[in-house]
């Protein structure tokens, strides 16, 4: 019923305010000057130095004074804050750090595959578990007819496809942002069959994105839509138990408290971590951690979500761009490593006088051995190193 952007009194609104209130302090805001909203709110944001109050009127006192202006005015205030509020909430989401309070998984199914004890307290024997949970999610891919609803509905659309990887996608207009000298940051969204991005107009006009007709569009949206499988499955990882103890060595940026229940009607409470969260969470324990993940999903994890995976040995993968396109990257090889890497079908640039490594991006079987050699995971002695 309520979405994120109606709770006016979350952090996220708390930070929309005080963006709005140094934007209309430089000047950036249109719908009135600085002294002008001062003198029509009667709120003081200035210290008698002349420097903004640190401690500025909280949300409700905003709320209130601005529900006594005319209508007019109103609107356009309204209209600004909410611009900073939409574009802060819509950045959460796409980090996937979103707080929505204690929040439910919902799946076809859930299966535990692993329990690991990562902590244990001396004085009571609590502990905190790591558990490894099996995902299936039915797929809803956003279908041609729901794409036309969207089309008809919304200003501005563009049919797009991409020149290098033939995929289409629908582009329209997301939430501007504003930098750090107030100038709006134009952006666009996006919408794809089974995901969504956010890009800068700028960035979006320098990729490989590019207007198509209605006929090529249809055609390959179809395709990609039929393509997709009617189950996924994936791997998450809870952490539960005792969190007291550990809390500063989890996550921090995403501090959401997620439940479940299995399949067997096991149900499961504690914090959701991403692979590589976890790597660094055995780490600050003094733990030794080794994740069982196939070339492909280590090629998903690093290319598609942009994740920087850690290798037994000291070794890192991460997505880098060389020359504006991407590339998987293998961080941390020393001079005498390069042999033996370049043996397993890895490949190597100098580029600003450093010799770089990486996997070809359509080498699985390259990736295969490297894994072999350096699995994912970390260990206590790399990380004192």
């Amino acid at each position: 019923m309520f979405r994120a952007e109606d709770n006016l009194e979350s952090p996220y609104a708390r930070a929309a305010l005080r963006q709005f209130f140094y934007k209309l302090r430089a000047g950036k805001i249109e719908a009135c000057s600085y002294a002008k909203f001062q003198e029509m709110t009667g709120l003081t944001l200035d210290e008698a130095d002349g420097t903004m109050k640190e401690n500025l009127p909280p949300i409700q006192q905003f709320l209130n004074r601005c529900l006594a202006l005319r209508i007019d005015m109103q609107d356009a205030i309204f209209e600004a804050f909410g611009g900073f509020l939409s574009a802060i909430i819509e950045d959460a989401r796409q980090a996937g750090t979103l707080d929505v309070g204690l929040e439910t998984l919902r799946a076809e199914k859930f299966v535990i595959t692993d329990r690991k004890v990562i902590f244990e307290h001396e004085a009571t024997g609590a502990t905190a578990t790591a558990l490894t949970v099996e995902r299936t999610d039915r797929n809803d891919p956003l279908t041609l007819p729901r794409v036309k609803s969207i089309c008809t509905n919304t200003e501005g659309v563009t049919l797009c496809w991409n020149k290098t990887s033939k995929r289409a996608a629908l582009m329209i207009k997301a939430p501007a942002f504003m930098d750090e000298d107030g100038v709006p940051i134009l952006r666009v969204k996006l919408l794809r069959p089974m995901a969504t991005e956010i890009l800068a107009r700028s960035e979006f006009s320098k990729s490989h994105w590019v207007e198509i007709d209605d006929a090529m569009f249809e055609q390959l949206w179809q395709a990609e839509v039929e393509a997709v499988p009617e189950f996924a499955t994936s791997k998450i990882t809870l952490i539960c138990g005792l969190l007291l103890p550990i809390w500063d060595r989890l996550p921090t940026d995403n501090m959401r408290i997620y439940r479940l229940q299995t399949e067997d009607g096991e149900r499961v409470i504690g914090r959701l971590v991403s692979q590589e969260q976890l790597l660094n969470v055995y780490a600050r324990l003094g733990l030794d951690c080794q994740i069982e993940m196939s070339p492909q999903e280590v090629f998903g994890a690093v290319m598609e979500a942009r994740t920087t995976l850690s290798l037994l040995g000291g070794y890192q993968l991460r997505r880098s761009l060389v020359m504006g396109q991407p590339r998987c990257e293998l961080i941390g090889a020393s001079g005498a490593a390069l042999p033996g890497l370049k043996a397993m079908g890895c490949f190597t640039e100098v580029i600003q006088w450093k010799t770089r490594v990486f996997i070809p991006v359509d080498g699985t079987d390259v990736l295969a051995r490297v894994l072999a050699e350096h699995p994912v995971g970390a260990s206590a002695a790399d990380a004192a190193a």
